[in-house]
């Protein structure tokens, strides 16, 4: 993944798949416009690995049955507010988180407005996940209707 602008934006995780036919998507955070490069249009398709869900079927998945929820949104973003119970998942930690992860619990990913994880949730899906989601409208949906940590 290539920054454009902004000083931070999601995760890099996307690098990790070659992919000439870069994408740009454009997300706004705030008052910045973020720019990136997403290696991962092809996937980005009816034929993905993934499942997109609403916020209320993530919360509803959260409340009924255990699963891991990733941010992959910039580390200071996320200690601003983020998903209850979410992990923060970036290049620092990706090859641990892989070693360590139940595979086989339900993974919920999510970023600033649902674009990014899109790519993510492809990547961890061919990573050996069993059930991997995409929240639509990713972290600004969900934090109009439910509840947000901080860590400040």
């Amino acid at each position: 993944m290539k920054f454009i602008s902004a000083p931070s934006t999601d995760i890099s995780i996307k690098s990790r798949c070659q992919n000439s036919n870069a994408l740009l998507t454009e997300e706004r955070f705030g008052c910045s416009l973020i720019s990136v490069i997403n290696p991962f249009p092809a996937m980005i398709s009816k034929n993905q690995n993934f499942e997109q869900i609403d916020i209320h079927q993530a919360k509803e998945m959260m409340d009924q049955e255990l699963v891991t929820i990733v941010d992959i949104r910039a580390p200071e973003i996320y200690q601003e507010a983020h998903i209850p119970g979410a992990f923060l998942l970036g290049d620092e930690n990706i090859d641990s988180f892989l070693k360590t992860a139940d595979k086989t619990k339900p993974l919920i990913c999510y970023c600033y407005h649902g674009f990014s994880s899109q790519g993510a949730c492809e990547f961890l899906k061919q990573s050996g996940f069993d059930r991997v989601y995409s929240i639509e409208g990713g972290f600004e949906s969900w934090r109009n209707l439910y509840p947000v940590e901080c860590h400040q």
